[in-house]
């Protein structure tokens, strides 16, 4: 995935209480690197959500880009399939 448009939509990503319910809806599974580290990052394609299970926290993309996002994460998947033939 593009790190710059990446950056562009996590840079403003909000924790969001864990405690409050999620609309979760399917999904797809990334990994990233963190200083150094390997994180597993899970991305709803619903309401712009995603989670990292490493330090178990729930992130939701500011509603004005959301849709912007899901079409990237859409694009993004479907080009790695591309790849993959």
């Amino acid at each position: 995935m593009n790190q710059d448009s990446m950056s562009f939509f996590v840079k403003s990503a909000e924790v969001l209480n864990t405690n409050a319910p999620l609309t979760w809806m399917g999904g797809y599974v990334a990994t990233c690197e963190i200083n150094g580290a390997p994180r597993k990052i899970e991305l709803s394609r619903y309401g712009g959500y995603f989670y990292d299970e490493k330090s178990s926290t729930y992130y939701q993309i500011p509603m004005e880009k959301i849709d912007a996002w899901l079409a990237f994460i859409q694009y993004s998947y479907m080009a790695f399939g591309e790849r993959k033939k």
